[in-house]
């Protein structure tokens, strides 16, 4: 479902388009653009502050700062940490 492999049967419509006929390079983009992935172990870059961990996706995807910044403190309100946002990462 995260476009990181080819299914053997079937296929995968995203938007109305059929995933599984996408370029490598495309996929990439989907993903990107369109997937988010929860992982059952979270990885936090230690040297970030939670508010540049939050807003690091978004700029990978080429968001402007300033929207990434905004959307990372609704992010953190509607989770209930907006008091974690200047704290940095907890060392592992």
């Amino acid at each position: 479902m995260g476009l990181l492999d080819t299914p053997t049967a079937g296929r995968i419509v995203i938007d109305g388009a059929d995933a599984t006929k996408l370029s490598e390079s495309e996929r990439t983009r989907v993903r990107n653009k369109k997937i988010g992935f929860v992982f059952q172990f979270f990885n936090l870059i230690p040297e970030l502050k939670v508010s540049e961990n939050v807003i690091l996706p978004s700029l990978i995807r080429g968001d402007p700062r300033k929207k990434a910044e905004a959307d990372a403190t609704k992010i953190l309100e509607q989770v209930g940490l907006i008091e974690k946002i200047r704290i940095e990462a907890p060392d592992e």
